[in-house]
């Protein structure tokens, strides 16, 4: 019951923070307090917790260039986390263009010369239980209109020592909660009928000590030509967020 008092004031309060109001006829916009959306910024401060360590190949023979940029945790008590991370980092950044049919990588640097792969890392954060990191993944071919962009983040706890996905950072116990965590995510995302979507670990998310990030991929379920990032303050979130990584 709690839950849906606490969502009933936020719907009311989101609703009225999207109105447009008029003073003496000069339209002004009331900036929404619940959630916004960034634009990359590719030279992100590396923040105290971390280094990064950018990794950068090329091949001669078909022009292709690679890279990654992998942060890593420092102390030598994260070495093997660390390790693990970075693992799944280069993993995912493969697999983020599968052919679906096989569900193998698709390596377009073997029949195009002078392909770019770019994957640069859009936010870091450790907190005591849980580090995140949110990458977008950038495909550029030549004589291509623009680059293709796909997102991945990678969610570890660092003390049970295993990946986190949404159902787990989340806690989702009614189909109220469900109904209200999707409102929130998806709002003014895509299809405006949040019905039509589902929360699921597919779902690319990352978090800091203020908010949680949504990755939309381009031309996927927001139908935005460059894809989105969402970021959604906590303070709206922490009724569904696990206590272990709040």
């Amino acid at each position: 019951m709690e839950k849906l008092v606490i969502a009933l004031i936020f719907m009311c309060s989101f609703f009225a923070c999207s109105e447009t109001g008029k003073n003496n006829n000069v339209l002004t916009m009331v900036k929404n307090d619940t959630f916004d959306y960034f634009v990359e910024e590719y030279n992100i401060p590396v923040i105290a917790e971390f280094s990064v360590d950018t990794i950068k190949s090329f091949t001669k023979e078909t022009g292709y260039t690679e890279t990654l940029v992998c942060p890593q945790i420092i102390g030598k008590e994260f070495d093997q986390i660390n390790e693990v991370l970075k693992k799944e980092i280069k993993r995912k950044a493969a697999f983020c263009y599968t052919d679906t049919t096989d569900n193998k990588p698709v390596d377009t640097s073997k029949e195009v010369f002078g392909v770019t792969m770019d994957n640069i890392l859009l936010k870091m954060y450790k907190s005591k239980n849980l580090v995140s990191y949110g990458f977008l993944s950038e495909s550029d071919e030549p004589h291509q209109m623009r680059p293709f962009r796909k997102y991945f983040s990678i969610n570890y706890d660092i003390v049970k020592k295993k990946f986190i996905y949404l159902n787990e950072y989340f806690e989702i116990r009614t189909s109220t909660d469900s109904a209200l965590l999707k409102s929130l995510v998806y709002r003014d995302v895509g299809n405006p009928d949040t019905k039509w979507y589902a929360l699921s670990d597919q779902i690319n998310f990352s978090s800091d000590k203020e908010n949680v990030y949504f990755y939309f991929d381009m031309f996927g379920e927001t139908g935005t030509p460059m894809g989105l990032v969402k970021s959604v303050k906590k303070i709206y979130l922490t009724n569904f967020i696990n206590d272990e990584y709040k």
